[in-house]
Parts: C-alpha cells; sequence; structure tokens
C-alpha cells in the first residue's frame, strides 16, 4: 500500500536501567547484560521479520550512560542494496518513560505507516478502498484489531508468545514464527554493530578515555560466542 520502501526507524525506549546496576544480572556482561541483548534485540529482529537482514551496517555507536560494564544506548544504521536504510535505536536509561516504548515508522514512495503498541498509523496519497482505508491518515488502535487471552502476563503479547511455545513443543502448529534460525540472523546483526562500532571508536580513538571505551565495545554481544567461548 506505501509503495517501495524509502527508509524506515525501528525504536524502543524504556527507564530500566538509571543506576549503574553492577549487582545484576543487566550490569554483566558475562551474564548476558546490556542494552543491546534485552531491548534492542527486539528493535533488530523486528526490522529483519518486516524488511529482512541488510546488507550491512554503519555508523554504529555503543554508550554507556550509567553503566560501567555494559552498554546503555545503540544506535546503527542498516542499508540495503534494494537501495534504501534504516535506523535502529534502543535506549533503556530513557527516564521520560513510564513502561518500555517500541516504535516502527517506514516511509515508502505512497505513503507512511507509524507503529506502536497502542496503535498503528497510515498516510497514504491515494485511497484504498479495497481495503477500507482513505487519502491522507488511518488509525487503527490496538482494542480495535487485539484478540483476548487466556490470562494477562505483563501484556496479551507474553501469554500469546507461551502459549504459541507450547503449541509448538505439542505439535499443535507446523511453522514456528520465532525459530532458532530467525533468532540466529539478530544474534550475527548484534555481532556485526558490536564490530563497526568498535571500527568507528577505533578511527576517532584519542586519548585513554577513548582506548578504555573502545576495549569495553569489543566485548562480544553475540549469544554464540558466549555459549560456546569461540
Amino acid at each position: 500500500m506505501i509503495g517501495d520502501v524509502v527508509n524506515f526507524s525501528s525504536e524502543m525506549y524504556c527507564a530500566t536501567v538509571l543506576q549503574d546496576s553492577k549487582s545484576s544480572w543487566r550490569g554483566s556482561r558475562k551474564a548476558g547484560g546490556g542494552c543491546m541483548n534485552e531491548i534492542g534485540s527486539h528493535c533488530i529482529d523486528l526490522a529483519i521479520y518486516l524488511l529482512d537482514q541488510p546488507d550491512r551496517v554503519a555508523g554504529s555507536v555503543i554508550q554507556s550512560i550509567y553503566s560501567s560494564e555494559v552498554e546503555d544506548l545503540v544506535s546503527s544504521t542498516f542499508i540495503y542494496n534494494k537501495g534504501f536504510s534504516g535506523s535502529i535505536v534502543a535506549n533503556w536509561s530513557d527516564e521520560t518513560y513510564r513502561k518500555p516504548a517500541n516504535m516502527v515508522k517506514i516511509n515508502g514512495t505512497r505513503g507512511k505507516i507509524i507503529a506502536d503498541k497502542h496503535a498503528y498509523k497510515l498516510y497514504l496519497k491515494e485511497a484504498d478502498p479495497k481495503n477500507g482505508f482513505d487519502r491522507g491518515w488511518n488509525t487503527r488502535y490496538i482494542t480495535d484489531f487485539a484478540k483476548s487471552v487466556r490470562f494477562y502476563v505483563r501484556g496479551n503479547e507474553f501469554t500469546r508468545q507461551l502459549d504459541h511455545f507450547i503449541d509448538c513443543i505439542e505439535g499443535k502448529v507446523t511453522e514456528n514464527v520465532a525459530s532458532f534460525a530467525e533468532g540466529l540472523k539478530t544474534d550475527i546483526l548484534m555481532e556485526e554493530i558490536t564490530k563497526d562500532a568498535a571500527r568507528s571508536l577505533a578511527q576517532a580513538n584519542a586519548g585513554s578515555g577513548g582506548a578504555l571505551m573502545l576495549k569495553r565495545t569489543e566485548e562480544s554481544h553475540s549469544f554464540l560466542k558466549r555459549l560456546f567461548g569461540r
């Protein structure tokens, strides 16, 4: 409906870490902590699901705001040989958000999509009566199309994920939408972002402070590397 993709953004913000959490797994690299692993993985996975894997990443930045051992903010640009690019931003140290917020924006040649946990907005240059959309802005709230679940666990999507996992084990579904293969794509991309951020810092490194941050950035975010030690 919105034509060819021009550019996009996938962002997630929350106020999970507002001080150095050394005693928590979130503040430990070896325990799997860091903004990239926790909320950044959602932004990356969603971009892959909607728009496929990028051909390369560029301009990646990994920043510590409060944490001393892990990053609190991650940003990167995904570049596609198809002719478009997109930005990824994840920040778990933003106190302006009471609850985690995930936002996706996709600009196209014929329109635009803006989606978050509450609604999606669709802007069309031309009306699409077949699908019930007018020219200009169209808004559909989550209450218009959300399906109820048997039990509310911090949000309908969590219950739905658990039920889907059980259905896969019991053979009630034939296709798992969140397979290990799909997870591997995200894991590989997180590793590429880490390497790209390290390269950028190496080029701009000046002084011991930069060297210290570079060393921290070079540490692997890869789940498989942490699991198998390579």
